[in-house]
C-alpha cells in the first residue's frame, strides 16, 4: 500500500505518455500523401492519448521543408504531427533501382542505424515509440521493430487486389507466374478473385527482363510476407469496402487482422505538404473559361519522365481530339530539354502546361471531363471520389492492376496500351479520350458508373461507415495494449467486409436510383440535383450525430453532400481538439444560441479580407441531439469560432427565413430550419454577390422536391393514432387528486 501511495504526487497520479505511432514511408509523393494523412487521422482520434511522427527519406524531407535552410534535417511539426528524416546513406530514393547488392546491404544497415537512433531520441525526449507503422515493404523497419521489441503494423497503401496478388504469389503461385510471364493474355485465377491476365498483374511479379528494381522489390516483399506469416501483424489497407468488398473478404482469412481504412487522400487535402511547388500559372482561372465537362486533365504522377517522342505523341493525340487540355509536366520530369516544345504549347495548342498543381482542386472543377492518368492509387481514388471518368495509361508497379479495375471491374474508364518501347501512341490516346469525352453510349455508361461510385463513397462517409471507424477500432486496440486497460471511444461498430459485399443489392420490391441521388426510384431527386456538386468559396463542415441518418429518413445531409463540393462531414457527438483545426480561416458556428451574432450583420461589419473563404460549421441531428452536441463542443469551439445565427430576412421567394421548407418534420418551435436549408440561407450571405442567391435557390429547390414527395406519400398512408405521453408529475398529481376525492 505504501509503495502504491508513493506513485502519486500531491497533485494526483501522473498521466502516462500518449500512445506514440512512428510511421515510416518511402520518400516519394505517392507514399508520403497517404502516410501523412494516416498520421493526421490517428493523431486526431484523441489528442490526449495519441501522437504521431512521420519519418521519410532525408532528401524528400528537405524538399518538403525547404524553408529550414540552416538545419534541414531537424525534427519539425505542422501543429498536428511531427516529421523527422532518416538516412539510407544515399538520401536519394531514385538510386535504389541502380544499386548493387553490396550497396543495398550498406543502405539497409545505414537505414537501420538511422531509424534506431530516431527511436532512441524520441524516447529520450519523453515520447517513446509505442507502435511502428511500416509503409509496404521496408526491411530495415522490420529490423528496427524486432531489435527494440516494438509492435509493427503494416500499412498497405495500394488496392486490396494488389495485396491479394502479392500474397498468393508468395504462397504457391510464383512458379505459375514465372512460367507464363511472357504471355500477356494468359489468365491466372487466384482464390476468391476473378480471372486476371498476366498483363494486369503488378509489373514486378511478371517481369521478364531481370530488372534490378524488380528484383529488389520482389526480394523486399518476400521478406515482408515471411514476417507477416511469422508474426501475424495488423494490416491497414488503404481502400474502401464499396470498391473491393469481395477481395477483402477473400484475403481476410489469409492474414491475422485487416483494417480497411481508406480513403486517405481527399479528406485532409488542405493540410498536405507537397514535395513540389505548385505552378504560379492561373490554371483554375483558365478552367473557369471552359464549359462543363470540356477539358481533359493529363497527369502521370511524380515519378514518370517524358522523352521528346512521348511529348510529341501526346500533343498529336490531343490535337486530334480537339478538346482543351491541362497537362502537368514537371521540369525535372523531362529526359531532355523540351522547354522549346512544352513552354510554347499554350500559344500553339488549345491547352495549358503546368509544372504542378493541386489535383483535388482540378478534379473538382466542373469543366474537367476526364482524367488521363498513370493509375496511381491515390489519383484513382481521388477521381472516383469526385466522379471523374478516367483514361488509364498504366506504366509499372501496381498501375496495370489498377487500370484493370478502372476498365474491366468498375467500368469507369478506358485503357490505353503502350507500344513496345513503352510510349503512349497519340492515335491510341485520342481514340480513348474520344470514347470517354464523347456523346456516345459507352461514355454515358462510364459517366453513370463513376457517378454511382462517387455517391456510394459519399454515402459511406455520411453514414460514418468509412475507414475512419475502422481506424478508430485499430487505434483502440493499440492504445488498450499500450495502457493495459480498456478504454471507451465514441463510435459505432464497423460492419464487416463480408456484410458490405452485398451492399450493392437492392431490397426486393424497391428499386433504387443508381445514377445520382441513391433514393428509391419512385421519389428520385436527380432532376432537381445539380449535375455536379456546386463549388463554393465557403468550406462547409457538418458535425453529424452518429445516429442521425440511421434513425431519421428525412435527414437532408445526403442531399447536401450531393449538392456541394466543398463539404466536410465529421461523424461524432462533439468537436474536440483531436479533430484538428478546420482551416486557418474565419470559423462561423451556425447555431441559434444566446449571444450569437446576426450573420448578415457580421458580413456587413467584417472587412472583405477578414471574411474571405470562411468555414461554416453546423451541427446535424435531432433538435435535442444538436443542443447536446453544441454544449459538448462549446468548450473547444469558444476559443476560435464566431457564434452566428440566421437573420430575420427574406429568401429568394420573399418568405421569411424562419419559415422552414422542411414542413413534414416537427420542429420544437418556430424559427427552426433543416441543416440543408440553414446552409443554403447562410451561403446566400457568405458567397460572392449573385452567386450566393443562385446556390440558395438550387438547394432550396432540391429540398422542396423532397418535401413534396414526402407530403404526397403521407396523404396516402393511414395514420396510426398516437398515444399521448404523460409526464410522471402529471400522473402523480392525478393520483393525489383521486386519493383526496376518496378521503372526502
Amino acid at each position: 500500500m505504501a509503495n502504491a501511495a508513493n506513485q502519486h504526487t500531491c497533485d494526483g497520479p501522473q498521466p502516462s505518455p500518449p500512445t506514440h505511432f512512428l510511421i515510416v514511408a518511402y520518400g516519394i509523393q505517392s507514399h508520403i500523401n497517404p502516410a501523412q494523412n494516416l498520421a493526421h487521422r490517428l493523431a486526431r482520434i484523441d489528442a490526449s492519448s495519441v501522437m504521431c511522427t512521420l519519418s521519410i527519406h532525408a532528401s524528400a524531407h528537405r524538399r518538403m521543408f525547404s524553408s529550414l535552410i540552416t538545419s534541414p534535417d531537424e525534427e519539425t511539426t505542422d501543429g498536428i504531427i511531427s516529421y523527422v528524416p532518416f538516412s539510407d546513406g544515399f538520401d536519394d530514393i531514385s538510386k535504389l533501382s541502380i544499386l548493387s547488392g553490396d550497396e543495398r546491404a550498406r543502405s539497409r544497415c545505414t537505414s537501420f542505424e538511422s531509424l534506431s537512433a530516431i527511436v532512441s531520441q524520441l524516447a529520450a525526449r519523453g515520447r517513446p515509440v509505442t507502435c511502428i507503422v511500416c509503409t509496404m515493404a521496408m526491411p530495415p523497419v522490420l529490423d528496427v521493430a524486432r531489435k527494440n521489441g516494438i509492435p509493427l503494423v503494416v500499412f498497405w497503401n495500394q488496392p486490396a487486389t494488389v495485396l491479394a496478388a502479392y500474397y498468393h504469389y508468395y504462397h504457391g503461385y510464383r512458379e505459375l507466374f514465372a512460367s507464363h510471364a511472357s504471355d500477356p493474355s494468359y489468365e491466372v485465377v487466384l482464390p476468391g478473385m476473378q480471372p486476371l491476365c498476366i498483363r494486369s498483374f503488378p509489373s514486378f511479379l511478371v517481369d521478364v527482363t531481370n530488372n534490378k528494381l524488380s528484383n529488389f522489390v520482389v526480394e523486399g516483399f518476400q521478406e515482408l510476407f515471411e514476417f507477416m506469416d511469422r508474426e501475424k501483424p495488423k494490416v491497414l489497407v488503404n481502400t474502401l469496402n464499396v470498391l473491393e468488398a469481395a477481395t477483402l473478404t477473400a484475403v481476410q482469412p489469409c492474414l491475422q487482422e485487416v483494417f480497411t481504412i481508406g480513403h486517405l487522400v481527399a479528406g485532409s487535402a488542405k493540410e498536405r505538404i507537397h514535395m513540389f511547388q505548385r505552378d504560379n500559372k492561373n490554371y483554375m482561372e483558365w478552367l473557369d473559361t471552359h464549359p462543363e465537362r470540356s477539358v481533359v486533365y493529363i497527369s502521370f504522377g511524380s515519378i514518370l519522365t517524358y522523352s521528346k517522342r512521348q511529348v510529341d505523341e501526346i500533343l498529336h493525340g490531343m490535337q486530334e481530339c480537339e478538346w482543351p487540355f491541362l497537362w502537368v509536366v514537371r521540369k525535372d520530369g523531362r529526359e531532355e530539354d523540351l522547354s522549346y516544345l512544352v513552354d510554347n504549347i499554350d500559344d500553339h495548342h488549345n491547352g495549358m502546361v503546368i509544372e504542378w498543381c493541386d489535383q483535388l482542386d482540378v478534379l473538382s472543377h466542373p469543366s474537367v471531363g476526364c482524367f488521363v492518368t498513370q493509375c496511381g492509387w491515390n489519383s484513382t481514388l481521388e477521381a472516383l471520389e469526385l466522379g471523374v471518368p478516367m483514361v488509364a495509361v498504366p506504366n509499372w508497379s501496381d498501375q496495370p492492376t489498377i487500370a484493370y479495375l478502372v476498365e474491366k471491374k468498375w467500368m469507369v474508364g478506358t485503357r490505353v496500351y503502350r507500344d513496345d518501347e513503352g510510349v503512349i501512341v497519340g492515335t491510341e490516346l485520342a481514340k480513348s479520350v474520344k470514347i470517354v469525352m464523347g456523346d456516345n453510349e459507352v461514355a454515358t455508361k462510364i459517366r453513370e458508373r463513376v457517378n454511382s461510385f462517387k455517391h456510394k463513397i459519399h454515402e459511406e462517409a455520411i453514414r460514418g461507415e468509412t475507414g475512419q471507424r475502422s481506424l478508430q477500432i485499430f487505434a483502440k486496440t493499440i492504445i488498450e495494449s499500450d495502457k493495459g486497460t480498456k478504454i471507451g471511444m465514441d463510435f459505432e461498430p464497423l460492419p464487416s467486409a463480408a456484410g458490405d459485399a452485398t451492399a450493392d443489392e437492392t431490397p426486393p420490391g424497391r428499386a433504387v436510383c443508381s445514377s445520382g441521388c441513391g433514393r428509391p426510384s419512385t421519389v428520385c431527386l436527380c432532376p432537381y440535383l445539380p449535375a455536379t456538386p456546386l463549388p463554393t468559396s465557403t468550406t462547409v463542415v457538418v458535425l453529424h450525430h452518429p445516429h442521425a441518418l440511421r434513425r431519421n429518413p428525412l435527414s437532408t445531409l445526403p442531399l447536401l453532400a450531393r449538392s456541394l463540393s466543398n463539404l466536410r462531414l465529421i461523424p461524432g457527438r462533439r468537436l474536440l481538439p483531436s479533430s484538428g483545426p478546420l482551416i486557418p480561416n474565419p470559423v462561423l458556428l451556425l447555431f441559434p444560441s444566446p449571444g450569437a451574432a446576426d450573420l448578415a450583420s457580421w458580413c456587413r461589419s467584417t472587412p472583405p479580407a477578414a471574411r474571405a473563404n470562411p468555414t461554416l460549421l453546423l451541427l446535424d441531428g435531432t433538435w435535442k441531439q444538436a443542443k447536446e452536441m453544441h454544449a459538448a463542443s462549446l468548450p473547444f469551439l469558444s476559443s476560435f469560432a464566431v457564434p452566428v445565427s440566421l437573420p430575420v430576412d427574406c429568401g429568394v421567394d420573399g418568405d421569411s427565413m424562419f419559415e422552414g421548407e422542411l414542413v413534414v418534420k416537427k420542429a420544437p418551435h418556430k424559427g427552426c430550419v433543416s441543416t440543408m436549408e440553414a446552409v443554403a440561407r447562410a451561403l446566400r450571405l457568405l458567397e460572392p454577390e449573385g452567386r450566393g442567391a443562385e446556390i440558395e435557390e438550387t438547394m432550396v429547390g432540391v429540398l422542396r422536391a423532397m418535401v413534396a414527395f414526402q407530403a404526397e406519400h403521407l396523404q396516402h398512408r393511414p395514420m396510426k393514432p398516437r398515444v399521448k405521453m404523460r409526464k410522471k408529475k402529471d400522473i402523480k398529481r392525478e393520483e393525489e387528486m383521486k386519493r383526496d376525492a376518496r378521503l372526502e
